[in-house]
């Protein structure tokens, strides 16, 4: 029942980002908002995840790991726990804003996020590692 409760709500959320874009969405922003969504909704407690060591190239390219049922699950996790950071860091319901101003705009998602947080995807990833490990 969990399983296809979880399987439900990240299908329908894939369709309502793209269809509320009118345009698709890289793949792992897509998987990340769905799958980070989903996890609000089950009130997951992120402040307690682990962090994996995943470059963000094994992170932008998770498709490729889809054979490695169990780095692809953790790649998930990961990329939950980066999108809950980025939250946290900027402000509550930044992802909801985010869309908002991505249907509205013909900026592409990378160019947004740096426009909105003054840095790319990739330093806020680093960024996300580096306060997870006290460094």
């Amino acid at each position: 029942k969990d399983v296809f409760k979880r399987i439900v709500f990240i299908e329908y959320a894939h369709y309502f980002i793209d269809d509320y874009l009118r345009k698709h969405l890289s793949g792992w922003i897509n998987e990340m908002l769905s799958f980070y969504f989903f996890e609000r909704f089950q009130k997951v407690n992120f402040a307690e995840r682990d962090i994996s060591a995943f470059s963000f190239n094994v992170i932008k390219n998770m498709k490729k790991q889809i054979k490695n049922r169990i780095v692809f699950k953790q790649i998930f996790f990961q990329i939950s726990l980066f999108a809950y950071f980025i939250e946290t860091k900027f402000k509550s319901n930044f992802w909801l804003t985010f869309l908002r101003k991505l249907k509205k705009s013909v900026m592409n998602p990378e160019k947004l996020i740096k426009k909105m947080t003054q840095k790319s995807f990739e330093e806020l990833y680093f960024l996300m590692i580096r306060s997870k490990l006290n460094l």
